[in-house]
Formats: C-alpha cells, sequence, structure tokens
C-alpha cells in the first residue's frame, strides 16, 4: 500500500495540477495503473506519452514498478 501511495503521488508530480483536475479516479494494482479521466483529449494524449510516462515514474521512484497505465 505504501508502494501505491508513493507511484500515485509521483504521477501527481509529473502530471502537474493542470492535468490531475481531470483524473476521476485513480489506483495502483499489480504493476497498473488505472486512471478514470473526464476528458477524451487528455486521453489521447496521455496514449501517445504512455511509455514516455512509465519510464518517468520509475526513475523518479529508483525502481521499477509501474509496467503499464490504464486509461479510461
Amino acid at each position: 500500500k505504501l508502494e501505491a501511495m508513493e507511484v500515485l503521488d509521483n504521477l501527481d508530480n509529473i502530471l502537474g495540477n493542470n492535468l490531475t483536475k481531470y483524473i476521476i479516479n485513480k489506483y495502483f494494482q499489480k504493476g497498473i495503473i488505472y486512471l478514470n479521466l473526464s476528458s477524451s483529449v487528455l486521453r489521447s494524449e496521455l496514449l501517445f506519452k504512455k511509455k514516455e510516462l512509465i519510464n518517468n515514474i520509475n526513475i523518479n521512484l529508483g525502481k521499477v514498478l509501474v509496467k503499464d497505465i490504464v486509461l479510461k
């Protein structure tokens, strides 16, 4: 649970306040971040940058915890 909180906090830091306001629900389970978004435009943008976002989170954590991101 601590790792999940650390991952989600790191995600918020990377996305910033402007983008986090479009996140309705988020959780981390078994190496996958699940995000429910209110903006379809943001969803398509994050799909293009998914690999980069995963790499940035893992680099900031100092270990590989995030394997994938599911956008809904």
